[in-house]
Formats: C-alpha cells, sequence, structure tokens
C-alpha cells in the first residue's frame, strides 16, 4: 500500500476505487516540469476526476478540503466547494472556522476572503428569519476577526476590504466604526488605511454635514500637529472638503444631514471660509513648529488649498458670487480609488 507518512493515497482508499483519476494534460508545453509532491499528485487527479462528474457529496467536499489545505488560491476548488456546501447542507459555521483557520496563515489570499463573504452571506440568510441577535452575534464576529487581522497586519488591504463590506452589509453603527479608527490611528497616525476607512464611514453613514465637518475637521489638526509631515492626514483633511457629490455642488441636505441633490443656496456650504480657516491652520503651525515648513506634506496640502481657493474666487467673480468648485473626486482618486505605496 502507498502510503506517504501517515498519508493515505486516494488510490489507496477502498471507498474512491469508483473513480479513475485524471492526470494532469500538459500538452507537453511545458518548459520545465514543475516538481510536486507524490501526494499533490494524487490528490489532485482525483479531483479533476470528481469535477469532470460534477459529484457533490461528503467524499467531494473532504477532497476539497486537503485540495485547499494544499493550496489555498485554487479558486476552481473554492467554486467547486461552495456547490457542494449547498448541495448537502453543510455546516456553514464550521466552514467558518476552516476559512478562518487558513486566513490566519494567508492573510493575504484573496479567494479566502471572497469565501469568507460568501459564508457570512448564506449565514444571514440562515438567520434572516430568526432573532435578531444572532445577526448581531454574526455581525460581531467578523468584525473582531477583522480586527485580530489588522492588528496583526494593520495595513492588511484585503482586512480592510472585509471590514468594510461588513460595516455596510449589516449596517454596523457610525460610533462604533470612529472609535475604531480612532484606536487604529492613536496607535499608527500614519496608517493611510485606518484614514481610507474613517473617510468612508463618514461619507456612507453620515454625510459630510456642517456638524460632522467640523468634527472631523478638529480630529485630524490634532493628529497633523502630532505628525506634520504625514501625507495621509493631509489628504484626509484636504478630501473632507471635497465631497463626492454628483451634482458637481457641495450641498446638504439641512433636514437629513445627507448630501442631497437640492438646489436651494441655504443648502449650500461655502466653501471659502472654510479654505481661509485651512491656511490659517497651516500658517499657525508653521509659526509654532519650524520644521514645518521643510516638511513636503503640508506644502503640497497649501498648493492644492490655494489652487482651489483661487479657483473659487474666480468662479464667484465670474458668476456674481454663486459659483462653486466642479472638482468632486481628486480626494476619490488619491485616497480610496487605488492602492498607494503607504498602504500595501
Amino acid at each position: 500500500m502507498s502510503t506517504c507518512g501517515k498519508h493515505l493515497f486516494y488510490r489507496d482508499r477502498k471507498e474512491w476505487n469508483d473513480i479513475t483519476p485524471v492526470p494532469q494534460d500538459d500538452n507537453g508545453r511545458h518548459i520545465v516540469n514543475i516538481a510536486y509532491s507524490e501526494e499533490f499528485v494524487d490528490a489532485h487527479d482525483y479531483f479533476r476526476a470528481v469535477l469532470l462528474k460534477n459529484e457533490l457529496s461528503e467524499r467531494t467536499f473532504s477532497l476539497t478540503s486537503e485540495i485547499l489545505l494544499m493550496n489555498p488560491a485554487n479558486y476552481t476548488a473554492w467554486e467547486y466547494r461552495r456547490r457542494i456546501i449547498k448541495e448537502i447542507s453543510s455546516d456553514l459555521n464550521a466552514e467558518l472556522r476552516f476559512v478562518g483557520s487558513l486566513i490566519e496563515e494567508y492573510s493575504k489570499n484573496y479567494q479566502l476572503w471572497h469565501h469568507r463573504q460568501w459564508i457570512v452571506e448564506e449565514l444571514s440568510k440562515q438567520t434572516a428569519n430568526g432573532s435578531c441577535n444572532s445577526l448581531t452575534h454574526l455581525s460581531s464576529d467578523e468584525l473582531r476577526f477583522t480586527d485580530d487581522v489588522i492588528s496583526d497586519d494593520p495595513k492588511n488591504y484585503h482586512a480592510w476590504q472585509h471590514r468594510r463590506w461588513i460595516v455596510t452589509f449589516f449596517k454596523i453603527s457610525v460610533e462604533e466604526e470612529l472609535a475604531f479608527t480612532e484606536r487604529m490611528l492613536l496607535t499608527d497616525v500614519h496608517n493611510n488605511s485606518a484614514w481610507n476607512h474613517r473617510f468612508y464611514i463618514i461619507t456612507l453613514d453620515e454625510g459630510l454635514s456642517s456638524s460632522v465637518l467640523t468634527r472631523e475637521i478638529d480630529f485630524v489638526q490634532k493628529r497633523i500637529s502630532f505628525a506634520p509631515n504625514n501625507e495621509s492626514s493631509w489628504n484626509y483633511f484636504y478630501g473632507l472638503l471635497v465631497p463626492l457629490v454628483h451634482n458637481r455642488k457641495y450641498i446638504i441636505s439641512s433636514e437629513t444631514s445627507k448630501l442631497s441633490d437640492e438646489k436651494s443656496s441655504s443648502n449650500v456650504i461655502d466653501l471659502m471660509p472654510k479654505l481661509q480657516l485651512m491656511l490659517k491652520f497651516v500658517e499657525d503651525l508653521m509659526a509654532v513648529d519650524h520644521t514645518v515648513v521643510d516638511c513636503l506634506a503640508p506644502l503640497s496640502f497649501l498648493v492644492e488649498v490655494y489652487t482651489d481657493y483661487l479657483e473659487l474666487h474666480f468662479m464667484k467673480q465670474v458668476n456674481g458670487g454663486n459659483g462653486t468648485s466642479g472638482k468632486q473626486d481628486r480626494f476619490s482618486r488619491r485616497l480610496i480609488g487605488s492602492k498607494c505605496s503607504v498602504c500595501c
């Protein structure tokens, strides 16, 4: 009988005698032979065979477990496993533990996070008709899980993206997530991922109302004073005055504190005094800490703000004092729309 240590090959398992293994066919086109282990070849030969048969059973579920332990990035195995789970009604909580153990070792594997999201979605369907406590427990567990991963790797892009999805999917409270980002930034004020998440939360759940702007400007100014050469906090600071509004005007609903399409001038945030305050903050900071003058981040910030200030001033003159800036997504591209060297 063929064994490798305590491993029992599939070709020697009686319950697999009805399956004819399917070897990998490279068509002789490979440049070099990959040195697969004997266990790897054996398991994948049987995997290809049952995949062709589309067998959805307990034994194929166990086989995918072994396949994925060998290669957690095998997206074909994950897709097949999801079909098996639905067919045999496998324990989703056990599956959550399985993928969680793999994420602990391979935390930057996209397939693992995608599978975890699928499990959470399926679990939420099962608990949808149950008590609210079940959904609360599920969401709390997911937040704790991402918290643990992010604590080990504060700039793990996949973990932050999963947390963002959890916040949206379960409608997590603003206060809870703001406290989380504040804790992360207290640990590392340079963590662009935490700044990114905070901006996402306030624009998604609160809207950039006047009170939110005041609170966030105060928050970021305190962090800038602590680390004046931190580009992440300066980007956040500038982004607070560049809300993503589809109608290309900075408008806030006075009743809901949400971004609105209303055209009433009474709801338009006048950015001129806001920009003036930002400029004064930098000037005061430079007066107190002379090293700030040599910092690139605040100087870049000043260029942005002065440019916007002049643009607004010019447009107001052209439009008889009613113009507003059409610039709406510069901050989106810089902070949200792509990975950058700071966070990835």
